[in-house]
């Protein structure tokens, strides 16, 4: 079993880290094999919300302004509509126009983690 392996099938791979710094850790062989694996399947999503977006195009031209694509047994396959209007708060005018009733109102969310890959 090679040491990856290893890492991998114990699920211990987060325990152990070379500490640099406050915030920063040094990568072990199986952590820089997910990372590689991370930006691949980052990538390969890319490829395929392309390749999702423009089929749905390709089906939306065909079909026009008609709202249900059916095949030829009569079963509906895609249907296409437009969704009701959605009302949505104006934040940024109301903070201008009331400042005051703005910030009574105004709270802050939980701080929110975000992995960006290098």
């Amino acid at each position: 079993m090679s040491e990856m392996q290893y890492w991998q099938q114990s699920g211990l791979e987060q325990m152990y880290h070379e500490t640099i710094g406050d915030d920063a850790c040094m990568t072990n062989d199986v952590i820089t094999h997910l990372v590689e694996e991370l930006r691949e399947l980052n990538a390969a999503e890319r490829v395929l919300k392309t390749q999702i977006d423009d089929v749905k195009k390709r089906i939306a031209n065909y079909m026009g302004d008609k709202v249900v694509l059916k095949d030829a047994y009569g079963n509906d396959l895609v249907t296409y509509r437009f969704d009701k209007p959605q009302e949505r708060f104006d934040a940024k005018s109301f903070r201008e126009k009331y400042p005051n009733i703005y910030q009574m109102f105004v709270t802050l969310g939980k701080p929110v983690r975000r992995m960006l890959v290098k």
